[in-house]
């Protein structure tokens, strides 16, 4: 597992962005659509030590929010 902080920027709609491995994935920042909105977030990783990001929002304009992600430590098995 690795420990996130996921940043959402300038999303200019309403969504949130979901954090995870390949099998599940987790809705880590709901954001407004101004703005940078951030949470912190431990995911486990997919069996093949990924992870990815997806985004959902509430228009169907095209528009997606800019995605900061750090890691700032992990988890052995």
């Amino acid at each position: 597992a690795v420990m996130l902080n996921v940043t959402a920027i300038n999303g200019g709609r309403r969504g949130f962005i979901q954090v995870g491995g390949r099998d599940r994935s987790f809705s880590t920042v709901n954001f407004p659509g101004t703005g940078a909105v951030a949470n912190a977030a431990v995911i486990p990783l997919a069996a093949d030590d990924t992870c990815c990001a997806r985004t959902a929002m509430t228009s169907s304009d095209g528009s997606q929010p800019d995605l900061a992600a750090d890691i700032f430590g992990y988890f052995t098995r």
